[in-house]
């Protein structure tokens, strides 16, 4: 409730009392929801250092518990906070992790939401063409997913860019 009302301070604190609740009980699912919850709280506070951290932190336990839900959520986390601070190498490689879990799992949802963060991130780099790119293969599986809501918010993106040329 607390980071809903943009008190992220307040958040902050509960959920790293939280943690230790969840570590007590040996929790490891429920760990690394709670550091993503941490770490949404320090990126909507804006601190760059301790996000990548709280989330590189559910990132391993979700892997290694096998937690796919909270490791695709820590890499959504992990690369919005490495493109917020310029560090797009960074991001890509992780972008390159998420497409292959979602391959791994074979869960087109994932594979649509990895292609659409590759081309928000090249867009946001001016490599329109390649952004290009990301878009089609994203609105091709919208489509397969039969998702219109998705597609038409997807074919949006790509007529904007395509008029900025």
């Amino acid at each position: 409730v607390s980071a809903r009302l943009g008190d992220y301070n307040k958040a902050i604190k509960l959920y790293e009392n939280a943690l230790i609740f969840r570590r007590q009980t040996g929790d490891a699912i429920g760990e690394a929801n709670t550091l993503n919850n941490l770490g949404d709280a320090y990126l909507a506070s804006g601190n760059y250092q301790d996000t990548i951290a709280t989330y590189g932190e559910a990132m391993r336990t979700a892997k290694t518990n096998r937690d796919r839900t909270n490791q695709l959520r820590a890499i959504d986390g992990l690369v919005t906070a490495h493109t917020a601070v310029g560090r797009y190498e960074r991001a890509f490689d992780l972008l390159e992790q998420r497409l292959a879990l979602a391959k791994e799992l074979q869960n087109l949802r994932e594979e649509l939401k990895s292609f659409e963060s590759y081309a928000q991130l090249y867009k946001q780099q001016g490599n329109y063409l390649t952004a290009c790119n990301f878009y089609e293969r994203a609105i091709i599986l919208a489509r397969t997913l039969q998702d219109s809501k998705q597609e038409v918010q997807l074919r949006d993106q790509l007529t904007k860019i395509i008029q900025r040329k």
